[in-house]
């Protein structure tokens, strides 16, 4: 169990949310649970399990109302539940100042049996987090928060160190349009300890913390995608230059997508001198000439697989017109 309290719920201008454009709520507190490899950016998503502020559980990527919404200096307990006596095994709970607030929520089937972490997200909230060994706020019946927990039920997952003793920051050179994203995605599936810098991930981190994108606003590219946020920090590139001047901070192994620019040797020695030589391998990968046959059949799949969701939402659309025809009829 862990506990977090909601301190102060910061003032937002409609400034700051033009047009409607902003994430709703505009205060949003989320505590949960998540495997390894989950977004950082909690949110719907197959190893994740969470409830928020506004009284939702969203256990995989189902979303059910579940209790009353959290308020500024109440406790919020998280208690995961993996007692296989308890009648209640398998389960997450919630409680608001030490008493429960709604049923236990099964676990997905996808998260049984894996090693379980603490995963908080919040926006327009400061708040306290208590991982023990002492509550804030005392249960009807005992038991440990994260800080208290015996070794027994818990698993120490120790820091890595980096081979050669330095972490690594590749700029992959490839020429536009020809499946260089698609290759990034294979890169990352097999490397899953690199991180991915680019505007293309920028836009899925910001969706996935809940900012609103106008759909008719999809256009641009994989390697310059539109941010059509009507929110001027996302628009004015004021997120990529946060991005560069935090990452050579932050002990990652990173790789850097910026199609144009990694193509100009002088913008890739500008981008690779931000990474200090002492900390970072500073590599450069040429992603070109003919690709190998795995690639080849992830392709081949790939647009098999975009063609069969085609023709089945086209299925699903004949099969609605068919049943208003007979219902009408």
């Amino acid at each position: 169990m862990y506990e977090v309290k909601i301190m102060e719920a910061l003032p937002v201008s409609d400034r700051a949310w033009p047009h409607g454009s902003g994430p709703k709520p505009k205060h949003l507190l989320r505590v949960g649970f998540s495997a390894a490899g989950a977004s950082l950016a909690l949110h719907d998503e197959e190893a994740t399990i969470f409830f928020d502020s506004d009284g939702y559980c969203s256990a995989g990527k189902k979303r059910t109302k579940t209790s009353k919404p959290f308020v500024k200096d109440m406790v919020i307990a998280a208690l995961l539940n993996l007692d296989p006596k308890s009648p209640n095994a398998d389960t997450v709970s919630i409680f608001r100042d030490g008493e429960r607030a709604g049923l236990p929520q099964a676990l997905p089937d996808s998260l049984k049996g894996k090693t379980l972490f603490p995963h908080i997200g919040f926006r327009n909230f400061s708040v306290q987090v208590n991982m023990g060994p002492d509550p804030l706020k005392a249960l009807p019946f005992t038991c440990r928060l994260v800080g208290g927990a015996a070794k027994a039920d818990v698993e120490a997952v120790p820091a890595q160190a980096p081979a050669g003793g330095k972490h690594s920051v590749m700029v992959p050179v490839a020429y536009p349009d020809e499946g260089t994203f698609e290759w990034l995605d294979g890169f990352l599936a097999k490397n899953p300890q690199y991180v991915e810098l680019s505007d293309r991930k920028i836009l899925e981190w910001a969706t996935s913390s809940g900012l609103w994108k106008n759909k008719q606003w999809n256009g641009g590219s994989a390697d310059k995608p539109d941010f059509a946020f009507g929110l001027t920090g996302m628009e004015d590139l004021s997120v990529q230059k946060v991005l560069s001047a935090v990452a050579p901070v932050v002990p990652r192994n990173y790789v850097v997508m910026e199609v144009k620019a990694n193509l100009l040797q002088a913008e890739r020695k500008k981008v690779l001198s931000r990474f200090s030589a002492a900390k970072f391998k500073r590599t450069a990968c040429v992603v070109m000439g003919e690709p190998d046959k795995e690639f080849k059949k992830g392709q081949v799949e790939r647009v098999l697989q975009a063609k069969q969701a085609k023709s089945d939402l086209q299925w699903r659309v004949q099969k609605n017109e068919k049943a208003k025809k007979k219902a009408a009829e």
